[in-house]
């Protein structure tokens, strides 16, 4: 078989003379996945890792935040460490599989940061304001107020300046 006859038939020729034929109703049915997956993860499935964590007050969205996730041993550890800059809608979001006490330490932590817990109900429910970083060990560690199953870090000064408190819930997108 010739390469015009493998593009003839909607196909594609790999070394050594294999074809693989595609039929229209193959190619609609991808399609249609593709489609599919954008609508019921369109962010979740980026790719870049990140997510948008929405805040809510009365049903009204306060504010956004574009996050990094930290859902591997070794991101929690290095969260947010030597960083000299962040974002003024970013921060990384700390992902745990149920509540529970969550404890942070600002080792090596260079930018100023809020920490906001929220639950697996996602209300928040502790902000934690500026904790100072720590440059020698050992690091003092700084608990939720609460059981929380997510941490989110962002730039010191951002909770009280955009009204998020506990009274807010939280939306992961």
């Amino acid at each position: 078989m010739n390469d015009e006859t493998a593009s003839d038939r909607r196909g594609f020729l790999f070394p050594g003379g294999a074809v693989f034929l595609l039929s229209v109703a193959m190619i609609k049915n991808a399609l249609c996945l593709l489609l599919l997956a954008s609508f019921f993860c369109p962010t979740a499935c980026r790719g870049d890792g990140k997510r948008t964590v929405r805040f809510f007050q009365s049903g009204k969205e306060l504010t956004a935040f574009i996050a990094e996730t930290a859902d591997t041993p070794e991101k929690k550890v290095r969260g947010l460490m030597f960083r000299k800059e962040l974002a003024k809608d970013a921060g990384m979001l700390f992902i745990y599989p149920e509540d529970e006490g969550l404890a942070f330490w600002m080792k090596n932590t260079l930018i100023p940061l809020d920490i906001i817990f929220f639950s697996k109900d996602m209300r928040v429910v502790g902000i934690l304001h500026n904790p100072p970083p720590c440059k020698s060990d050992p690091c003092p560690t700084y608990p939720s107020p609460a059981p929380a199953k997510y941490a989110l870090e962002i730039n010191a000064g951002l909770t009280d300046a955009l009204g998020l408190s506990t009274q807010c819930t939280a939306r992961i997108d």
